[in-house]
């Protein structure tokens, strides 16, 4: 595993399992059902159940699965969870699923990962009812600076990922509006490295890139830690 350190890129959200000298990941892992997981002593996790796999036959197996993960000592975090109003899955099954992914974030004290899709109104209600202890963190994060500030009420964190590199996308107009001890960077699924997404929300926001680390490096010892 890589030592994280001040001067480490630290991306919170990959599913890349390959591991970079001076960079911090968190692999994140879904449980589907029928899927084996492995752990291994290497790497850092994140484990949740996505709304897109979501089964109701299977859903109590999962939970139970993940239960037994989320006390492990390199699961971080759990997620990607959330609720997606693109896919056909009931809202209700969603919201369900979710709720009890808070629940075990709060019993293990790990922040949650955030899947989010025409959601927002949903989650921002939910986070106003629950107050959680354990930290929100909206992954993926491509709003405007009026959502932004309806979950920054309420303590949210953001993941900003490749989104950020699409000229009109509404986070490379919203990033500078967004509090620095609120942020992470991800790489997801992208082909950009952690240190392109790094470097161009230093461009964005004209902040020197290693106060850029040093800020996500004490956002993620504030809510990992």
């Amino acid at each position: 595993m890589s030592a994280l350190l001040p001067s480490s890129f630290i991306d919170i959200h990959t599913h890349n399992s390959h591991l970079v000298d001076g960079h911090f990941s968190i692999q994140n892992l879904i449980l589907n059902p029928g899927q084996e997981i492995l752990l291994t002593d290497q790497q850092y996790y994140s484990v949740g159940i996505h709304p897109w796999f979501l089964n109701q036959e299977n859903l109590e197996n999962s939970l139970e699965l993940l239960r037994s993960l989320a006390v492990k000592t390199n699961v971080l975090a759990i997620g990607e969870c959330g609720i997606d109003l693109a896919i056909e899955t009931s809202v209700e099954l969603q919201e369900y699923a979710f709720l009890e992914q808070v629940k075990i974030a709060e019993k293990v004290s790990k922040p949650l990962i955030i899947h989010c899709v025409r959601a927002y109104h949903i989650l921002n209600e939910l986070l106003g009812k629950i107050k959680p202890k354990s930290p929100w963190i909206f992954h993926g994060f491509n709003q405007n600076a009026e959502v932004a500030a309806q979950l920054l009420q309420k303590a949210a964190y953001f993941s900003i990922g490749s989104d950020i590199f699409a000229k009109n996308s509404r986070i490379r107009k919203s990033i500078g509006s967004l509090p620095l001890d609120q942020i992470f960077f991800e790489t997801d699924e992208s082909e950009y490295s952690i240190e392109e997404i790094y470097n161009e929300a230093s461009a964005l926001t004209e902040i020197p890139l290693n106060e850029l680390k040093e800020k996500v490096y004490r956002n993620y010892k504030k809510c990992f830690e």
